[in-house]
């Protein structure tokens, strides 16, 4: 049995020591406690820690989300604000061109859209046909060149042969050659013509060659000597007897070859080197198509043909007699002597057959003796350089006492070359003059001879040309010196004015009583329109002035110079009052072409580095932002860049190859002249690359005008070395 008396530790008493002890165990396990709080605490803390880095992270991260987010979004916007620009900008129609590697941007109308699939814009139903060469004969450098065939006076100018009947006041044209025509001849038959040209610009037809024609129906019946000539032909001639079966032709190569052919079979007998100098005339012998006389610059020249069809020389012999520079012309008298006129004004008679002077007249003239002609009678026409004149002689070179000899003023010039007219006197002629006119002698060498004018024409450069808003007058004018004022309809000179320097350019105000015109010196004119007066004179810089454009509402003029600007002028009802507003300062290169805006408060000018500038008028402020120009509406578009012009440009262009634009006045048409001697028509806007025109020839250099009458029946083109003004009919027939 347990024994209940035993009591537990617990229950007894302690003693000091013993509480003592207890108290600081306690006291341990409490701080052991307080301690494992404290590591509790810690590490709730650093939970705590944790995860307010936690929430931190997070909201951090649902910020930079919202940010970014937002960020997007903005980007978004942007984007699509971009993509709505980038359409706007597509309203922006532009094309860009390289003229000589240098680009050039146009900028459209707003009103353009690009069409899907461009292509180049096919040439204008309308064509042009010629109407009339005007105003010109070749007569500064060419000999031998007018002929009578029937009521018809047959000459060249430019690339165009004339047939030009005086009584029906018409002419036709032959138009076959592709540059500058340079010799003429008739055939025995006096109809069949023969004309030699320079080399041209086409690979085949461009060389120099001979085409003979029928001048009644202007068809080609032949053409020779392509790819045989060098340079040009500077001679041609038919043989006079044998059915004129032979053709001799000279060159212009080094040797000036002679050839010659048999031009029914087109056939080549032979060729020789003629002369190491010029040779201006050749003719056969009046009885022998194996004779040929070939004269120019220090000698003259008889030639044999044998059986063999081999030529043998004979260089004439002037023993004693002086040897003139050059023998520029040759006749044959009645006893078919060979007569040659030639620098020192003597007229030299070689006896038939032989090469030695048999006869001779001293100082006929002073100086060259240009033409000679025997009339049916045997009397004998030469014409003189120096002094201007025509003089009459018997058949032994005798001056007839009642024949006075003809001076020619100096706006004539001096006789190039002399056709006699067939009628009662016998001593009427047609005289091409070497100021390119052509005028009748009638009753010459009489009281009663009297001197007109066929056909007047400038003998220098031409660039100058304008038309009056009525259309029935236009002006010209040329490094010549020379203005003249034409009636359109009977084309006929009104009035002619000499000014002291070469004219570059002329306009029409709009009212059409006064004429600017500008100098290659910088000076420029105001003129009446009525009668030439000059009413007032300026100076815009000390160059060329390329253009000058009145405003269309008459109260500016803009003079354009070769100096880089262009000058604006308000315009006065006295001319001398005329005030410089404002100068165009901009261009980096002379200005080649301006247009006024129809409402007259804006230029365009290109220049010749391929610029175009806008402008306000009157003060000449440039208008830098060209898009904000491509609403402008042009009076005229004369500018040879633009967005509604581009097309006008052929690939490989360098800048140059296009002198002058014009459109017409309905909108419909633009005509360009080039430098190969083209007047291009092309449909208006002509605003695509590649595009397709019509091509006409007749000028035989660079075209430096063209101008459409206000009705747009009519254009005018203007060749600048041909000294041409040609008039075409535009034809709204299909081309």
């Amino acid at each position: 049995m347990e024994n209940n008396n035993e009591t537990s530790s617990e229950d007894q008493p302690m003693h000091g020591s013993d509480v003592e002890k207890e108290l600081k165990e306690r006291i341990q396990d409490l701080e052991q406690h307080i301690k494992h709080q404290d590591d509790r605490i810690t590490i709730l803390e650093t939970a705590l820690a944790r995860l307010l880095s936690c929430l931190l992270y997070h909201v951090l991260l649902d910020l930079t989300s919202q940010l970014l987010g937002s960020l997007m979004e903005r980007k978004k916007k942007h984007a699509s604000k971009k993509h709505t620009t980038s359409k706007l900008a597509k309203k922006h129609v532009s094309i860009r061109i390289y003229l000589r590697g240098r680009p050039v941007l146009l900028y459209a109308p707003s009103s353009t859209s690009i069409p899907k699939e461009p292509k180049p814009i096919d040439a204008p139903s309308e064509a042009l046909s010629l109407e009339w060469v005007s105003f010109g004969y070749r007569g500064r450098d060419s000999r031998d060149n007018i002929y009578l065939v029937g009521d018809d006076i047959v000459y060249f100018t430019a690339g165009v042969v004339v047939s030009y009947n005086p009584s029906t006041s018409t002419q036709r044209h032959y138009l076959e050659h592709t540059d500058d025509i340079k010799s003429l001849a008739i055939h025995p038959d006096g109809v069949t013509m023969a004309s030699g040209q320079v080399a041209g610009h086409e690979k085949n037809a461009g060389k120099p060659h001979v085409r003979i024609w029928d001048s009644s129906t202007l068809k080609t019946i032949a053409v020779i000597g392509v790819g045989e000539f060098d340079r040009a032909v500077a001679c041609v001639a038919f043989s006079k007897s044998n059915n004129g079966d032979r053709l001799a032709v000279v060159d212009e190569s080094n040797d000036h070859v002679l050839s010659v052919w048999e031009w029914r079979k087109k056939k080549k007998l032979l060729d020789t080197k003629s002369h190491g100098e010029s040779v201006f005339a050749a003719s056969f012998l009046p009885n022998d198509h194996d004779g040929i006389v070939t004269c120019g610059k220090s000698h003259i020249c008889f030639w044999t043909i044998d059986d063999d069809l081999r030529i043998s020389k004979r260089m004439g012999i002037f023993e004693k007699h002086p040897k003139p520079k050059a023998i520029l012309c040759l006749a044959f008298n009645e006893n078919n002597d060979v007569l040659s006129g030639d620098s020192n004004g003597n007229i030299f008679v070689w006896g038939a057959g032989g090469n030695r002077i048999t006869e001779e007249l001293k100082d006929a003239h002073e100086g060259n003796i240009f033409d000679l002609v025997v009339l049916p009678n045997g009397e004998i026409v030469s014409g003189g350089g120096r002094d201007r004149k025509l003089k009459l002689w018997d058949s032994s070179l005798k001056a007839i006492e009642d024949a006075e000899p003809v001076e020619l003023s100096e706006e004539m010039g001096a006789p190039r070359c002399i056709a006699p007219i067939k009628c009662d006197d016998g001593r009427s002629f047609v005289v091409g003059t070497v100021r390119n006119h052509l005028i009748r002698c009638n009753n010459l060498f009489s009281s009663e001879s009297d001197i007109e004018y066929i056909n007047q024409g400038h003998h220098d450069e031409l660039w100058g040309a304008g038309i009056n808003a009525a259309g029935d007058k236009f002006v010209s004018c040329s490094y010549d010196k020379i203005i003249y004022l034409w009636n359109l309809e009977s084309r006929e000179v009104i009035w002619s004015k000499s000014i002291e320097e070469g004219a570059q350019s002329a306009t029409f105000n709009p009212s059409g009583d006064l004429i600017a015109i500008g100098t290659i010196t910088g000076k420029w004119y105001v003129l009446s329109s009525e009668d030439g007066d000059i009413k007032a004179e300026f100076t815009s810089g000390p160059e060329q002035l390329d253009v000058l454009r009145y405003s269309p509402d008459g109260k500016y003029i803009a003079v354009a110079s070769h100096d880089n600007y262009v000058y604006i002028y308000s315009v006065a009802d006295n001319p001398s009052e005329y005030k410089l507003e404002g100068k165009c300062s901009g261009h980096s290169s002379f200005i080649t072409h301006i247009d006024w805006s129809k409402d007259s408060n804006y230029l365009q000018s290109t220049s010749g580095d391929y610029e175009l500038l806008f402008w306000e008028a009157p003060s000449g402020s440039q208008v830098t932002s060209a898009i904000a120009m491509r609403d402008v509406e042009w009076e005229t578009v004369s500018c040879v860049l633009g967005y509604s012009v581009c097309g006008i440009w052929a690939e490989g262009s360098d800048g140059t190859d296009v002198n002058a634009v014009a459109r017409s006045f309905n909108g419909n048409l633009l005509a360009t002249g080039d430098d190969f001697g083209m007047v291009n028509l092309f449909k208006y806007p002509c605003n695509q690359p590649k595009s397709s025109c019509n091509q006409y020839t007749g000028h035989s250099s660079h075209v430096t005008n063209v101008l459409f009458t206000p009705n747009d029946a009519r254009l005018l083109s203007t060749g600048g070395r041909d000294n041409t003004i040609l008039l075409w009919k535009v034809d709204s027939s299909s081309s």
